[in-house]
């Protein structure tokens, strides 16, 4: 099977979270024989620390001033991936790993849209709403209405997204179990887009 994936984040197993889940999904389907071909765009043109595994590409997109950003966003909010350029392989299941890469799959007849988090939810959750978190908000309906298969990461998840099937995410389990420590241990789970 061809899959052609549009994402915002470099894969790499110690990477962001984002980058970490784009690491083992995609790396195992390549690993199992399939077309893999990551499409890797960012807003800046800072390039991946490493080398990128052979399944993927990386390009940055220049979305130009920030006036002109916020424009467009009004109109068409997280469309900047598709200003890049890139289109999915026509035979292809044209995914969008994160809400921020929609824009270069919607319109594709097999688009997938991932969703890891729902803004809203979120913001209400921590009891603060901001105008970005508005721009995601629209962004994620939009791709609710023009996806022919939405993905989410959670049961949560799923119950907020219009008939999403839910991929609970899972990483590569270590084969040694980790050794239990003497004193009390934290741990914040958290990612850039949902504050701690």
């Amino acid at each position: 099977m061809k899959i052609c994936v549009a994402a915002s984040e470099i894969p790499h197993p110690h990477g962001t979270a984002h980058g970490r889940d784009l690491w083992a999904w995609c790396g195992a389907l390549h690993g199992m024989g399939h077309d893999v071909k990551v499409r890797v765009w960012t807003r800046t043109d800072s390039s991946p620390d490493g080398p990128l595994p052979d399944w993927a590409t990386y390009e940055p997109v220049d979305v130009g001033t920030m006036w002109r950003a916020h424009v467009r966003a009004l109109a068409v909010p997280r469309n900047e991936a598709a200003l890049g350029g890139w289109r999915p392989d026509p035979e292809a299941v044209a995914v969008a790993d994160h809400i921020w890469s929609i824009g270069a799959v919607l319109g594709h007849p097999r688009s997938v849209s991932t969703f890891h988090f729902r803004v809203l939810s979120d913001a209400w959750a921590v009891r603060r709403l901001r105008a970005h978190q508005i721009q995601t908000a629209r962004a994620e309906r939009r791709a609710g209405r023009h996806s022919k298969l939405l993905l989410a990461y959670s049961a949560r998840v799923g119950r907020l997204s219009r008939a999403a099937r839910v991929i609970p995410i899972a990483y590569p389990v270590p084969s040694e179990s980790v050794p239990v420590v003497e004193e009390p241990v934290a741990a914040v789970m958290s990612d850039w887009s949902w504050p701690p």
